[in-house]
């Protein structure tokens, strides 16, 4: 099933519910150098990889509360989210 050239596969869903994770759940693990800056963005170090030199950036989406992260070293999202849930377990 697609939607104007999106796959929503049930198993792509499943796949996206994974990778989701609110803002403020995450907050509290997030490693925060600066921010937020005037459109909302921190900078944070990547819990999916050593970082030194805080490569993620990370915002609550707006409409959702959902978290946003984007790391400059190329991790995953899903790569990033479940270290994040490892890290709230702890």
């Amino acid at each position: 099933m697609s939607r104007e050239g999106i796959n929503v596969s049930p198993r792509n869903i499943r796949r996206r519910r994974m990778n989701l994770m609110s803002f403020d759940d995450a907050y509290p693990v997030l490693d925060i150098i600066r921010g937020p800056s005037q459109n909302g963005w921190y900078e944070c170090n990547c819990p999916a990889h050593l970082d030194e030199h805080a490569s993620m950036g990370a915002k609550e989406d707006e409409d959702t509360g959902a978290l946003v992260v984007f790391c400059h070293a190329g991790c995953l999202s899903g790569e990033i989210v479940r270290a994040l849930r490892e890290l709230a377990d702890a």
